[in-house]
């Protein structure tokens, strides 16, 4: 049966060597999380990792940094030693697809490169501008009031600045 992973890539459910210790890790942080009798977002606290990221370890879409494997290995009353090995592996397998990825999505250097698509028109720019909250005319604004501010004191300053005559 055809699926696709978490890249949106059709995958043939097989596993491959280098997936094959991502799955070996995955299954056991599950296993500890079961054995721990808590949620995700109890485990967040005691992980300091979000629960979206624990999501993503235990389903083998990332390989966890070794703090989270130990703090894991706690909680399911477990020896973090004996999944050092195992974690090492999938961080080095994991590394192997990253490279490979970067190495696939380079460019052909003989390709033409054609813009997708036309450059957005000015009102599509301003629409996207404020929905990040960029507002032009406000910062506009703000530089007027802030130039007429430093205006002011720099004209107090020298209007009410001691008077001092230089005797020769």
């Amino acid at each position: 049966m055809l699926r696709k992973d978490a890249s949106g890539k059709v995958d043939s459910g097989r596993t491959t060597s280098t997936q094959q210790s991502i799955v070996e890790l995955a299954t056991e942080l599950r296993a500890l999380r079961e054995k721990s009798h808590r949620s995700l977002r109890e485990l967040q606290h005691a992980t300091f990792a979000s629960d979206s990221s624990l999501s993503r370890y235990l389903s083998g879409r990332t390989v966890p940094p070794w703090q989270v494997v130990e703090a894991l290995c706690r909680l399911g009353d477990r020896d973090p030693a004996e999944l050092r090995d195992l974690w090492e592996r999938a961080r080095q397998a994991r590394g192997k697809q990253s490279r490979a990825a970067r190495i696939s999505s380079v460019p052909d250097a003989s390709a033409e490169t054609v813009p997708t698509r036309d450059i957005p028109p000015r009102d599509a720019i301003i629409t996207a501008c404020g929905q990040i909250g960029y507002h032009p005319a406000r910062t506009v604004l703000g530089l007027l009031v802030a130039a007429a501010a430093g205006g002011l004191v720099t004209a107090f300053v020298w209007r009410w600045r001691p008077a001092t005559r230089w005797r020769s």
